[in-house]
């Protein structure tokens, strides 16, 4: 129905997004959109955080950004900025981090190439990163 992705631009202050709506679903896909774009700010703006030095030293980008997979998700300057995103959707909707979790990556394996297998490893390791952080899932 829709794809949407966003990025922390050049100037590290810049938040840029793309948006893309396959008119035939309008307006059922508004509710999983407005979600998906409210995780992209929430993330974009911990990174933001991040390079402006208010994230401690080992949740921030050593600059290797061309991970792809499992691996790019369970970065130690992505974990933060996904679970930040990923608690705010669970918020709005009133739904558990996992059941937010497994939502999204059901929107979005195919647009991050990731198997079954490495979108079930990426949960879990989220969901324990989520339990150190904030002790409960």
């Amino acid at each position: 129905p829709y794809m949407v992705n966003a990025a922390l631009m050049d100037d590290d202050e810049t938040i840029g997004m793309v948006i893309i709506i396959n008119p035939n679903h309008y307006p059922q896909l508004m509710y999983d959109l407005i979600a998906d774009v409210n995780d992209l700010v929430a993330h974009e703006i911990e990174h933001i955080f991040q390079v402006n030095g208010l994230r401690p030293d080992d949740e921030v980008s050593n600059g290797d950004e061309d991970l792809s997979g499992p691996e790019y998700y369970m970065q130690s300057h992505e974990v933060p900025a996904e679970l930040e995103g990923l608690k705010r959707i669970a918020k709005l909707r009133n739904q558990s981090i996992e059941q937010v979790m497994r939502e999204w990556f059901k929107r979005n394996k195919y647009a991050h190439q990731m198997e079954d297998e490495d979108v079930e490893k990426v949960i879990n390791y989220l969901l324990s990163k989520y339990e150190e952080r904030y002790g409960t899932v």
